[in-house]
């Protein structure tokens, strides 16, 4: 069998044949190149058997779960869930409906490290409704937890 006929029967390059042909692959038939290519290349990295990253949990459906957690302890579950609506596509953003007391508990996070940054550890609360006018504005455009 020519080496550019198991090219296309493989859906690979003729180099790529030539390539895994010194590794071993048998170029006599399409079977024999088949089964070598299924015993000694990974899966992941051969043509047309990629798998799609795709994330475990729909993004969500993730920020819905640290939502619930959050609102019984908001502590241990504050960051992630800032990361988690960071991560959020832009798309599905409206899909996004969190409780009052969480939506505010962000707020005093972000606030904080702002302050932190700063290199404050007080403040009086003009300062803290100014630091939270600006690192959240209201409206259409608003920044991201």
């Amino acid at each position: 069998m020519l080496k550019k006929d198991l090219a296309t029967a493989l859906g690979i390059s003729a180099a790529m044949v030539s390539k895994l042909a010194k590794r071993g692959m048998p170029t006599d038939t399409l079977e024999r190149a088949e089964r070598w290519r299924r015993r000694h290349l990974e899966p992941g990295r051969v043509k047309g058997v990629r798998y799609e990253r795709r994330p475990l949990v729909d993004p969500v459906e993730a920020v819905h779960n640290l939502a619930a957690a959050a609102l019984i302890d908001f502590k241990p579950y504050g960051h992630a869930l800032r990361k988690a609506l960071k991560a959020l596509p832009v798309d599905r953003e409206n899909e996004v409906s969190l409780p009052l007391e969480v939506w505010e508990d962000l707020h005093l996070l972000e606030a904080l490290e702002l302050l932190e940054a700063m290199g404050k550890d007080t403040a009086t609360a003009d300062e803290l409704a100014g630091i939270l006018a600006t690192c959240w504005p209201v409206g259409k455009g608003g920044s991201k937890v």
